[in-house]
């Protein structure tokens, strides 16, 4: 299992993810609407996103964004629908926490 950063080109492939792990919680199509303007990721956000893979698939990701010297805000988490409750967002989670703390950050938005 690994977290890498988002590569090139992958925006899209994210976006989709975002959608359909939000939809998982079993939101209207009404809402997911509403949402999908701010789940969209954007190619020139890539350089914030950590993306987790497993055998090649990618199963979820996280972004961060920095809001001071010290403080940064978690402002995504998404893992694919079928993958929940196996620890992928843990993962995620602790792993954004450890890229943080080495970033300098002292706190973080979530």
């Amino acid at each position: 299992m690994t977290i890498r950063l988002a590569k090139k080109g992958e925006a899209r492939l994210l976006t989709a993810l975002s959608l359909r792990s939000k939809a998982g919680w079993g939101y209207s199509p009404d809402f997911m609407r509403a949402c999908e303007k701010e789940l969209t990721v954007h190619e020139e956000a890539l350089a914030s996103v950590y993306v987790k893979e497993l055998t090649d698939e990618v199963v979820g990701f996280y972004s961060l964004q920095r809001l001071s010297v010290d403080r940064v805000e978690l402002t995504g988490l998404f893992v694919e629908p079928q993958r929940l409750r196996q620890g992928f967002g843990t993962g995620l989670l602790q792993d954004a926490l450890r890229r943080a703390r080495g970033a300098g950050y002292r706190s973080m938005i979530i």
